[in-house]
């Protein structure tokens, strides 16, 4: 009902009140009469027939048709329990969609408009120019527009959006922002500092500040009744293909300054997780170094906190992150098990990448465009299981860090197969399809690769045979904080050697005949220890420096912690500090950061140091297994002026193959094979470090694929290089010519 109180004065009074959908903005229903005279009155309004969801009704008081006054009210209106949900779709598994197919993406947002029908149109426009680039589309939409009351949701701008999208052919991933488009109604549990401060990063904030999602259990649990909201709705909608949940930086932002974690229901939370690790009080401050009076007064670590404390705090932190996606992830899947999941890269580091992958998810991301950065954590989440979809870093450029950026993110992904051929273009209402063929936003150049992706998606990446450890409660004692770290020089010393190693869990790790420790980690948990020292004497093969794993937080009056637990006596005397320490071995002069001096032993001397003659590189026998260690802190990439490539021999010497080499160390390459056509392809990289003026470089790229003639082709400029044999392929290869941070990618079509 609406109570209506016209003035005497008045003339024609008369009233209309409008029902409008809060999502889209469409109306509804309307009621419009007279009204009789000056006294109160109270208007029935029948909201039968009305969707179930967030109505908005706005009342007004005319006089002569005009309006006079006008008061809203939101409304919520409650499906009934007998409704009857959609079914999920069996004919709409994701590996259909996904496997062996190319996912290139147009990417909406809401935009910053406000009104639903402003927004909902711009959408329109550029769905109508969507197909020219693909008919995959990924909808973002806030949170606030589909429950703007707890638990009411209006799906009406989803709908519409779906609806038209499908009129066009397109396919729609559905992506709600919870981070950033929250509704106000949400209860005010905001990420805190010591002084109780409201806390956020520069962006994804709510009111000012960052909500604390992860620790509040009434926080997480209206997000999970949105996700299991959502995934009834569509799951039975052939228009709609996947979901997509994504929290960009969801813990310490320490290029921000941004470590929260004072809220009181995020200190419960972590009084429980201790609870759960250590049994008594006691054993918790023993493992602190400090006495500890009580669970109660723990609290987020103190500038000088042990080691053990601050990493035992950012477990905690991190963990979290994992724990809520793998719970979204399984509500969704349990009422959908069939279409597709995307969720950020951000939450699958350490074992949760593993129990993702079980769950059938897609990862999502971006900023891919530097294969030295991230090249190995690539390939670790393939070795997972995981696919991958990127964009650009800056939201619709493609072109914004260097015109090859495109190509660099292709090289980059494909290290891991075919199943990470995956890259969206970002578009924002408003802007029309000619202003993004710009070279910064490079529309055109991702068009002209739309192809190409699609070619390397059907690809498997040769088999991994060596690996890299990324073990993230070593990556956090370094930080110091939730945030992660990738140790570029360590990958520009595996792939400069043209060995590709990708950085996995020691789950998988263990697996490979080669294990190499980034030097950059210095600390690890003594479990960390006992499984890398477990590998080596169960006959795997361990290279590293002398200052990797040298401490443990579990030790901390401990050094050279890992060599002892090898039973290799660690080194004499001091660090002789150089910046660069040149060394020969059988195959070629290199050069070491710095030395340590190996003490006298029975290790046979694979590299001495030319200065001191004292040995650069010993191999040891463990148990079944080798230990190759390397009397330095650091390695000098052989790319960046540190001579001859010497992890190649180690890796030969452990027994693992190469599928493809190139002559010079500012080459990368990697080969993929279609295992039904028989064709291969294979990708060159002329990697630099913070020299993107770099001269171009020539060498001979080899490629060891299986006997035979092969038609090849390079992809990126169509020339036709010829037929050639496999032999040549191997032992004379193809000369390729780069400049820096270009790629070249060769079709070897079996003849």
């Amino acid at each position: 009902s609406v109570a209506f109180s016209p003035a005497a004065s008045i003339k024609a009074p008369a009233y209309r009140v409008t029902a409008v959908a809060a999502g889209s903005g469409e109306v509804l229903k309307t009621w419009e009469n007279t009204l009789s005279g000056s006294s109160p009155q109270t208007i029935s309004i029948d909201l039968a027939g009305i969707t179930a969801g967030a109505v908005r009704l706005s009342a007004e008081l005319l006089s002569d048709n005009r309006p006079l006054d006008r008061a809203e009210q939101l409304v919520g209106l409650i499906p009934p329990a007998t409704t009857v949900q959609t079914k999920p779709d069996p004919s709409a598994d994701w590996r259909k969609l996904a496997e062996g197919k190319s996912l290139i993406y147009v990417g909406m947002n809401k935009g910053p408009l406000k009104d639903p029908a402003t927004r909902i149109a711009k959408v329109k426009e550029l769905l109508n120019e969507a197909s020219a680039v693909s008919n995959l589309i990924e909808y973002e939409f806030n949170w606030a527009h589909v429950e703007p009351m707890p638990g009411v949701f209006d799906w009406s701008e989803i709908d519409a959006v779906v609806d038209y999208a499908k009129q066009k052919g397109q396919s729609v991933l559905l992506w709600p922002t919870f981070i950033g488009g929250e509704p106000e109604w949400i209860p005010p549990y905001f990420q805190r500092l010591a002084d109780g401060t409201v806390s956020g990063t520069r962006s994804y904030l709510f009111q000012g500040g960052r909500i604390n999602y992860w620790h509040s259990p009434e926080l997480k649990e209206h997000i999970l009744r949105l996700c299991r909201a959502m995934a009834l709705r569509y799951r039975g909608n052939p228009t709609v293909h996947g979901y997509y949940l994504i929290v960009e930086h969801g813990g310490d932002n320490p290029w921000f300054g941004f470590f929260p974690g004072y809220e009181p229901e995020t200190l419960a939370d972590y009084h429980a997780y201790l609870k759960n690790k250590y049994p008594t009080i006691a054993s918790l401050g023993s493992a602190w170094g400090r006495p500890v009076a009580g669970w109660d007064v723990v609290s987020v670590p103190a500038p000088e906190a042990s080691d053990r404390e601050r990493l035992d705090w950012n477990q905690f932190r991190r963990s979290r992150l994992g724990d809520f996606f793998v719970k979204a992830v399984r509500e969704i899947r349990a009422l959908d098990p069939y279409k597709l999941m995307m969720i950020y890269t951000g939450a699958a580091d350490g074992d949760s990448a593993v129990e993702l992958a079980k769950l059938g998810t897609i990862l999502a991301d971006g900023g891919a465009a530097s294969p030295i950065a991230g090249g190995p954590t690539t390939m670790g989440y393939a070795a997972a299981g995981l696919g991958r979809r990127t964009e650009e870093i800056s939201v619709g450029q493609w072109g914004v860090l260097f015109p090859t950026q495109l190509d660099a993110t292709l090289f980059n992904l494909t290290l891991g197969g075919g199943r990470n051929a995956n890259a969206k273009m970002f578009f924002t209402p408003g802007k029309p399809f000619s202003e993004l063929r710009t070279p910064r936003i490079a529309l055109d150049r991702f068009l002209r690769f739309i192809p190409i992706w699609q070619a390397l998606a059907p690809t498997e990446p040769m088999p991994w045979e060596a690996f890299m450890l990324k073990d993230v409660p070593a990556s956090m004692l370094l930080t110091k904080s939730t945030a992660g770290f990738d140790d570029a020089h360590a990958n520009m010393v595996a792939l400069d050697s043209h060995v590709l190693t990708p950085a996995v869990p020691m789950s998988l790790a263990k697996q490979g005949k080669l294990l190499f420790l980034q030097p950059r980690f210095t600390s690890y948990e003594t479990g960390m220890h006992d499984e890398i020292a477990d590998y080596v004497k169960s006959g795997g093969t361990l290279v590293l420096c002398a200052n990797s794993a040298r401490f443990s937080p579990d030790l901390p009056d401990d050094d050279w912690v890992l060599l002892k637990r090898l039973g290799i006596a660690p080194p004499v005397g001091k660090l002789l500090r150089s910046g660069a320490l040149s060394a020969r071995s059988d195959a070629g002069t290199f050069s070491l950061r710095d030395a340590w001096r190996a003490p006298e032993s029975d290790a046979t001397v694979l590299a001495t140091f030319e200065a001191t003659g004292t040995p650069a590189i010993t191999r040891h026998r463990v148990g079944k297994g080798t230990v190759n260690l390397i009397w330095t802190n650091a390695i000098i990439p052989p790319s960046e002026g540190g001579g001859h490539p010497f992890f190649r021999e180690l890796a030969d010497a452990a027994g693992v193959a190469r599928h493809s080499d190139a002559s010079i160390p500012q080459l990368w390459t990697n080969l993929l094979r279609n295992r039904e056509t028989g064709d291969h392809y294979g990708t060159v990289y002329h990697a630099v470090l913070n020299k993107p003026n770099a001269p171009a470089v020539t060498g001979a790229t080899l490629w060891n694929v299986p006997p035979g003639d092969y038609a090849v082709t390079e992809l990126i400029s169509g020339r036709d290089l010829g037929v050639k044999s496999a032999k040549e392929l191997r032992v004379t290869g193809l000369e390729t010519s780069l400049g820096a941070l270009e790629v070249a990618i060769y079709h070897f079509k079996k003849r």
